[in-house]
């Protein structure tokens, strides 16, 4: 039965090793080594006290005195049977021997090996990839064509490529201007009309599907003999 008040060893440091009530947890056993509190809590009624006797080891001793006696018995009186009887036990015992010989033989000789199989590795396949550099040829932009002048009259043949042009056209005087584009094998009534208005003024317009050739500017100004103009030609792309 558990004390009502367990001594506690953790006070009284002279205690000697041994299985005490665990003052943690009522009920319980805990061992002490002398010093500390050493391995789990456990029941009271399960456990032995220091020169104590478990009492699962009364139990154990007392079944095997009873297997004991019972070996016994039966080999006083197996000791009465007569030689017959023990020679019908020989043969069955050693007809079944044979037997189970017999049978493990045919198993082994029936069960056949289990094939080897060899599987090959897959080939290496090594793919080589060839990008061929990519070459950008960038034409360079047309330069823009410039020209001016001063007063009545035609320009200078100049060459103009095939395309469509913004033209810009620069009037610096109180004057009338009119210009044309013209190719320099048509006729008057060939061209493209390139600005026009009263001066001074700047302004933009287009010339669209200009064939490529050899051209020149007809301005007409006035009523001031020498009205000063610029046209700028550019090449969209």
């Amino acid at each position: 039965m558990t004390d009502q008040n367990p001594p506690d060893p953790t006070q009284q440091p002279q205690m000697a090793p041994g299985w005490y009530p665990d003052p943690m947890q009522a009920g319980h056993q805990r061992e002490w080594d002398g010093q500390q509190w050493v391995g789990p809590s456990v029941p009271a009624a399960g456990q032995k006290k220091k020169g104590g006797f478990p009492k699962w080891a009364i139990a154990v001793i007392a079944c095997l005195g009873l297997g004991i006696v019972a070996v016994i018995g039966g080999a006083l009186a197996g000791s009465g049977d007569d030689e017959d009887g023990q020679d019908v036990s020989a043969e069955e015992t050693t007809t079944t021997a044979e037997e189970s010989t017999t049978e493990a033989a045919e198993e082994e000789a029936t069960t056949e090996a289990p094939e080897e199989t060899t599987t090959e590795a897959p080939e290496e396949t090594t793919t080589t990839t060839t990008t061929a550099p990519t070459t950008t040829t960038t034409e360079p932009a047309a330069e823009p064509i410039v020209q001016s002048g001063q007063g009545v009259g035609l320009t200078p043949p100049f060459e103009v490529p095939a395309g469509d042009y913004a033209v810009h056209y620069n009037f610096g005087q109180d004057c009338y201007y009119s210009g044309d584009l013209r190719p320099t094998d048509g006729d008057e009534f060939d061209g493209f009309d390139i600005g026009s208005g009263q001066g001074p003024i700047e302004g933009d317009t287009y010339a669209y599907d200009v064939p490529g050739g050899e051209y020149y500017i007809d301005l007409n100004t006035g009523p001031a003999p020498n009205c000063p103009w610029e046209i700028t030609l550019t090449l969209q792309d």
